[in-house]
């Protein structure tokens, strides 16, 4: 199992924590080529935790790119609101993270003329008060994810 932290660093301001995501062994992420925002942020016990913001990494699998996207809203977000999970259906799996109830939400994306799998995570964490959708799209690889999703921190 591997795990890696998800943060943006400034050499002035320091060190903001998106999450610690939870993953299979061999996978690498690397921030991509769209701009990252933090709008504000927690900290709990001596660490900057993102409370509002977006990101987006390239996660390389074993045999493909899996792209990921982070979002994150203070307080306790309404799924129904949350534009990318009206365009999937909400499963009846649940996961463990870090002690809070994870939502999956599957669905489809076409790009480029080819269907991609998107697997949403959505949850809350009370630790940090904050709401938290990991979105993944990929191919044959991405449902890999919710094999190790629960070995994620969010606090």
């Amino acid at each position: 199992m591997g795990r890696s932290v998800i943060a943006l660093s400034n050499i002035i301001l320091g060190v903001y924590n998106f999450i610690v995501l939870g993953h299979p062994d061999g996978w690498r992420i690397n921030p991509s080529t769209f701009s990252s925002d933090i709008l504000h942020h927690v900290t709990i016990k001596n660490i900057r935790w993102v409370s509002r913001g977006v990101a987006e990494y390239n996660v390389y699998g074993d045999k493909e790119l899996i792209g990921l996207k982070i979002e994150i809203w203070p307080g306790r977000k309404d799924p129904l609101k949350i534009k990318d999970l009206k365009k999937s259906f909400k499963t009846n799996i649940y996961k463990n993270i870090n002690g809070h109830n994870a939502e999956i939400y599957i669905g489809e994306e076409k790009r480029l003329g080819r269907t991609f799998r998107v697997i949403n995570i959505f949850f809350y964490c009370d630790e940090t008060d904050r709401s938290i959708l990991l979105k993944f799209v990929g191919r044959e690889e991405v449902e890999k994810i919710l094999d190790h999703i629960e070995e994620t921190q969010c606090h």
